[in-house]
């Protein structure tokens, strides 16, 4: 466990390293030099670092993580230690078992921008944020037409938008097919299309859930503030699950103190669907993606205070609670919660006792 925990995070600390113009060059070469490492988790993280760097030497790599799910960086890997080792935070989208959306975003960061057509709507996000990201000297061999004179511009500040793009987006979101009206939702969003932002907000909140979900993936595309008022609607509009935390990951990006009691009263709602119970291969048998995502938005509510109903989930009588408060604060890296998870760090049910002491490991003692 703490050879592979202290392999990526000083891999990480290197890339870090790197992005001082002065240091950059000797950190790229002795990053290649681990591309031919015959682990392939090994081989996907230094591609990412470099990626970070500008550096495009690990495409091929990155493209085998994109076209293959290898996992995600804190994933499971027989060949290099414990789940969930590698230190939170480091790599964009990471989200320890798919690989794919990381992937896209890096290959965004130097030039490959087919993440955008995924049928994903996380991976077209990363490959969305990515593209925005890319270094400078980057050239895009895929995506958005740059040549004709006639484009519109980009609301967004991107690169020029393809009149055939947008006219495609009108014939989507004109289709009688909701899978396909969802898709359109989502291209508008991803180019950046005011014309169509009224109607995505509309859609969010009175579609069915495909486009719901659509569109709710569009608003998160748009470099704009939405109402506090809005989202509440949002929030409240209906019990569906998916709905819900769709609509509270794209309310906490920007305003996560404000609904922090949403965010637990959904943490509860999960607790009761859902138990912690896993498959063989060490996933949870049900509610895995529900997990991901609220846990996700928890951890950007412990910058810079630790939420009260945070710290008090911790002593919840559920486990469920208990565990996702731990995976939270684990993700969250204030290290202020440690004394609070020291609490519960001998917690009688096993899966939370494993997420508070993987939490501790991570965040290291009070102050840091």
């Amino acid at each position: 466990y703490k050879t592979h925990e202290i392999w990526f995070k000083s891999l990480a600390l290197l890339r870090d390293l790197g992005q001082i113009p002065n240091h950059r060059d000797p950190v790229v070469q002795s990053l290649k030099t681990l591309l031919e490492d015959e682990n392939r988790k090994v081989r996907f993280v230094v591609a990412a670092s470099l990626a970070d760097l500008g550096d495009d030497s690990g495409g091929e790599v990155l493209v085998e993580a994109y076209e293959t799910n290898i996992g995600g960086i804190s994933s499971p890997d027989k060949d290099i230690g414990s789940w969930g080792a590698s230190y939170p935070g480091r790599f964009a989208y990471d989200n320890w078992k798919d690989s794919v959306p990381t992937a896209a975003y890096y290959l965004a960061r130097i030039g490959d921008q087919r993440g955008l057509n995924h049928n994903s709507a996380d991976v077209r996000e990363a490959a969305k944020e990515g593209s925005l990201e890319k270094k400078p000297s980057s050239s895009s061999s895929q995506g958005f037409s740059q040549e004709s004179s006639d484009d519109q511009e980009s609301p967004q500040g991107g690169p020029p938008v393809d009149p055939t793009q947008i006219e495609n987006v009108r014939q989507l979101l004109g289709n009688p097919d909701p899978e396909e009206r969802a898709q359109g939702l989502v291209q508008a969003g991803i180019l950046g299309l005011d014309e169509f932002y009224e109607n995505i907000k509309k859609t969010a909140l009175n579609g069915d859930q495909t486009e719901r979900l659509a569109a709710i993936s569009s608003l998160g595309f748009y470099d704009r503030p939405l109402e506090t008022e809005y989202l509440n609607r949002l929030i409240g509009n209906d019990e569906d699950l998916m709905v819900k935390l769709s609509t509270l990951e794209l309310a906490t990006r920007r305003q996560p103190s404000r609904f922090i009691d949403d965010a637990i009263a959904t943490a509860h709602t999960l607790s009761d669907r859902f138990d912690l119970d896993r498959d063989e291969n060490g996933f949870l048998t049900q509610g895995e993606d529900e997990f991901l995502v609220i846990t996700r938005i928890l951890n950007r509510m412990p910058r810079p205070g630790l939420p009260p109903s945070m710290i008090e989930g911790l002593s919840d009588s559920n486990p469920e609670i208990r565990w996702m408060m731990a995976n939270g604060f684990w993700v969250g890296g204030n290290p202020s919660a440690v004394p609070y998870l020291e609490k519960i760090k001998d917690d009688p049910n096993p899966e939370v006792k494993r997420a508070v002491v993987r939490a501790l490991r991570t965040l290291g003692p009070p102050g840091l």
